[in-house]
């Protein structure tokens, strides 16, 4: 519940005031907080090598631009279903990354596809989301595909610049962050 209050919080502070309400949920099928964990956050200090995350901690890191929520390997192997955080279109996909390709070939494995297997989608009033890290091979939409809050776009994975299962979310308005 903490989690949904600092997201709510979080998406209310970047929103200029003028801005529609929009809802938000937690991108992954699993219990946070229980189950699986915030690992990181946005950075929420926009300076140069001085991370901080919006809870006062260590949770973050320089220039993190969403949040990273961790599912156990072991639940990510039998399958943990990334959700779509708000209702939308699907505005772009990839899938066909390699799992585990950062750990194996380090950043130059990745040619400049750190976000590895993911989906970017179109919200209302300006919202973005873009979901990282998911299973290659395992998202289930396609570009222009409308989607439903909740509704499973693919997998948690290790696709991308990534030594850990989870979902990355990050969240724009108007392409900012």
């Amino acid at each position: 519940m903490r989690v949904l209050f600092f997201l709510a919080l979080m998406i209310a502070a970047w929103a200029p005031r003028e801005a529609a309400a929009q809802n938000f949920q937690l991108p992954i099928d699993c219990r946070v907080g229980d189950v699986c964990v915030v690992q990181n956050y946005a950075d929420a200090n926009p300076a140069s090598g001085a991370a901080d995350d919006p809870r006062c901690g260590p949770l973050t890191y320089d220039s993190h631009d969403g949040i990273d929520i961790r599912a156990p390997a072991l639940m990510a192997q039998s399958g943990v279903a990334v959700l779509s955080p708000a209702a939308g279109v699907i505005a772009a996909i990839r899938d066909g990354e390699e799992d585990g390709a950062f750990r194996r070939g380090g950043v130059t494995a990745l040619n400049g596809r750190d976000c590895g297997n993911g989906v970017r989608i179109d919200h209302a009033d300006g919202w973005s989301t873009q979901l990282c890290h998911m299973r290659n091979g395992s998202i289930r939409v396609r570009a222009g595909d409308r989607v439903t809050a909740g509704q499973a776009v693919g997998l948690i994975g290790l696709s991308g610049r990534t030594e850990f299962t989870h979902v990355h979310m990050a969240l724009r308005r108007n392409n900012e962050r």
